[in-house]
């Protein structure tokens, strides 16, 4: 009984992203946290972030402690690769399904794993649409093999944003977005979407004639989801 609760439970809150996907909320949680970084030269550690600031270019920089030497650095976008804050929020909800609910992970196979990348607040560094590296938050953990879709911090968003654990429900206006391991990022936006629309998913001809009458912003996720899914 327990076990089916926790499944109905499961279901509730990540109906949205199971089955309609939608992507992460930008980070908002502030610096007072755990969570790991990635250095240049490769090495993760984990860490315990102090203080940072987000401007309008992404995280700029960040002042953390190694947990493990209890070194404290000042890093700036040139000296890290890959950053995460953990979600507190979903990380105590997965860690209570995790202690008795073993049947319900099996249950919910792939999809479970899925929910697991959303544990972390991913930042990664790529170019923007000028050429300069910055460290934005990727939005589509869990299915971003093929595609990666970045947050932007300057735009806007399509409506009011519903949260629940990290998911966001209004859509923001633009994205940046890459293909494959380290490939450049391109810009992606509302207003250019149903003219861009083939140039993104080019590789895919099936999705692209799948898709040319479903073009609303608001599916982005959707196709970006289709294109993991999908095609090969």
């Amino acid at each position: 009984m327990k076990n089916f609760f926790i499944f109905l439970l499961v279901l509730g809150i990540f109906s949205n992203h199971l089955f309609a996907q939608k992507f992460m909320s930008p980070y908002s949680q502030g610096f007072a946290g755990k969570g790991y970084l990635v250095k240049n030269n490769g090495e993760k550690i984990g860490v315990k972030f102090k203080t940072g600031l987000f401007g309008t270019s992404g995280l700029m920089w960040i002042n953390a402690i190694d947990t493990l030497t209890g070194v404290k650095t000042k890093y700036k976008v040139a000296d890290m690769k890959e950053i995460g804050f953990k979600n507190n929020a979903i990380s105590g909800f997965l860690n209570t399904i995790g202690q008795g609910a073993g049947s319900v992970k099996a249950a919910m196979n792939t999809d479970f794993k899925n929910m697991m990348k959303l544990d972390y607040y991913v930042f990664y560094r790529v170019a923007d649409k000028k050429g300069k590296p910055r460290m934005l938050q990727i939005l589509n953990p869990g299915w971003d093999t093929k595609m990666k879709v970045y947050n932007d911090p300057k735009s806007k968003s399509t409506a009011g944003a519903g949260l629940t654990m990290g998911l966001v429900g209004g859509l923001a206006k633009s994205f940046y977005v890459s293909k494959g391991e380290g490939g450049y990022s391109i810009f992606v936006e509302k207003s250019k979407y149903k003219k861009s629309y083939s140039t993104i998913f080019q590789d895919c001809p099936s999705l692209v004639e799948g898709i040319k009458k479903d073009l609303q912003w608001d599916n982005f996720a959707g196709h970006v989801f289709e294109y993991e899914t999908a095609c090969n």
